[in-house]
């Protein structure tokens, strides 16, 4: 997972290089969710064009328990880059927007 500022985000290429062109790839608004979700084969890039986000990042790895222990408040002109696996939550959504990418 990469947390940092939307005017920085050239600087990760290397590590995914569909980032360079990520305004081409499926997106959509993003969405209030009920259980953490991550892809295996894809990345997932959110944008916080207006406003702010909450993101759960871990969770509390009891049987039944969907407490979250670790979030991240992404705010305007800021980004989250989740690598495939990587499980998140999002929360309080404005005017974010989510890139699918390969």
């Amino acid at each position: 997972m990469v947390i940092d500022k939307i005017e920085r985000l050239k600087e990760y290429e290397a590590i995914l290089p569909s980032l360079k062109n990520y305004e081409k790839y499926l997106y959509k608004e993003c969405e209030e969710m009920n259980a953490f979700y991550s892809d295996s084969k894809r990345s997932t890039l959110i944008i916080v064009k207006e406003g702010s986000l909450k993101i759960a990042t871990t969770w509390r790895e009891v049987k039944q328990s969907r407490d979250t222990i670790g979030a991240v408040l992404l705010k305007k002109d800021e980004f989250a880059l989740f690598l495939p696996g990587e499980k998140y939550l999002t929360k309080e959504c404005k005017k974010a927007i989510k890139y699918v990418l390969e």
